[in-house]
């Protein structure tokens, strides 16, 4: 849900907040509990650094030299899409959270009705058609449209680099990384 700051025209550091801040809302709002969790998953996984976790692999860094930065997530998250069946529920409700922090039932209701195909049918396409919508000419999400059309349109590079960079381990390592924070631990001991 913090990048609904699109949908909001928000900064990225006003949805995307500290463990510390996600954390304290666990003690004010008890009864948003998942919704917390899955915010602070979301945050965390943002501060895991891909770059330097994929340049452990020797056979893959010329690769990572040569790509753009940007190149990294679009990689990932287009395996996930092939590799992974994704059941995703979402509420669309507001709550007391994203009413803290500025964020008004229509942009809910927006940020629900875009992501829904994605959420109904998750493909390449419609996480595209998502972002598409989602950034309205944002230049930014548009290289990354621009970068996943262009891969996914590489199938013998696509395979190469997923071999490469070894996703799975790459997956347990992002994992590893997550549990090793303080604030993990933290939501691990409040069930």
């Amino acid at each position: 849900m913090p990048d609904i700051r699109y949908i909001a025209d928000m900064q990225r550091d006003q949805t995307h907040l500290s463990t510390e801040t996600i954390l304290e809302y666990l003690n004010k709002y008890p009864e948003l509990d998942s919704f917390i969790k899955g915010y602070l998953i979301h945050c965390l996984t943002d501060l895991v650094d891909l770059h330097a976790l994929l340049n452990q692999r020797i056979l893959f860094r010329p690769a990572l030299q040569s790509l753009p930065h940007q190149f990294m997530p679009v990689m990932l998250e287009s395996y996930f899409i092939e590799h992974t069946k994704l059941d995703i529920q979402l509420s669309a409700k507001p709550n007391n959270i994203l009413n803290d922090l500025k964020i008004n039932d229509e942009h809910i209701s927006i940020f629900s009705t875009i992501i829904y195909p994605f959420v109904t049918n998750p493909s390449f396409e419609s996480a595209l058609e998502f972002l598409k919508t989602l950034g309205h000419s944002n230049p930014r999400i548009e290289k990354y449209i621009n970068a996943a059309r262009n891969f996914d349109g590489n199938i013998l590079l696509k395979s190469v680099l997923f071999a490469l960079s070894n996703i799975p381990k790459l997956k347990r390592q992002v994992i590893s990384e997550i549990r090793s924070t303080e604030a993990f631990r933290q939501i691990s001991v409040n069930p």
